[in-house]
């Protein structure tokens, strides 16, 4: 089991919900999977899909957001709360982002699509908005990083000069 997995599976306990009915279809995870990063990160990280195993993106949520986002034309990242992160390591007030796509959430740290308004119920709250196309404007200057004890250094993010890839009508579910 992945970090985000494991993640999903602690607050779905948590929360009495079970999140992972929400978990990504083999489509779209294999799309997020395979978004190419290799122009974009140093240290051996190439794709989404060892962003995942590595489990890169548990805090990193923004960053995990904008880089996905930018995959399609009319998603929208979001910067709010999740009510049942409050008090974690990573997000001691509940602070997340995530993606809004075709009327879903797409959380990339729980690995999860849910309808936005069973979303509000399970506690996302919507705070501020980023275009994809404001997401692949932006130069990042946050990074993918792992803790100390872990062999290998930061995953330094190089500037993104332009959009990893565009799809257009790409479904979520």
């Amino acid at each position: 089991m992945i970090p985000s997995e494991k993640l999903r599976f602690e607050i779905s306990n948590e929360m009495k919900h079970d999140l992972t009915r929400f978990a990504w279809g083999r489509d779209l995870k294999n799309f997020i999977y395979g978004i190419d990063l290799s122009q974009n990160l140093e240290n051996g990280v190439t794709t989404m899909e060892q962003v995942y195993e590595q489990g890169l993106n548990v805090g990193h949520c923004g960053l995990a957001s904008r880089y996905v986002a930018r995959a399609w034309d009319e998603a929208d990242v979001i910067y709010g709360k999740f009510a049942p992160l409050a008090g974690t390591n990573k997000s001691p007030e509940g602070a997340h982002a995530w993606i809004y796509l075709d009327g879903y959430v797409v959380d990339t740290t729980l690995m999860i699509a849910i309808p936005a308004n069973v979303a509000e119920v399970l506690g996302y709250e919507f705070l501020e908005t980023i275009t994809s196309y404001e997401a692949r404007q932006l130069e990042e200057q946050e990074s993918f990083s792992r803790t100390r004890d872990e062999e290998k250094g930061p995953v330094k993010i190089l500037t993104m000069h332009k959009p990893i890839v565009t799809m257009q009508n790409t479904q979520v579910m």
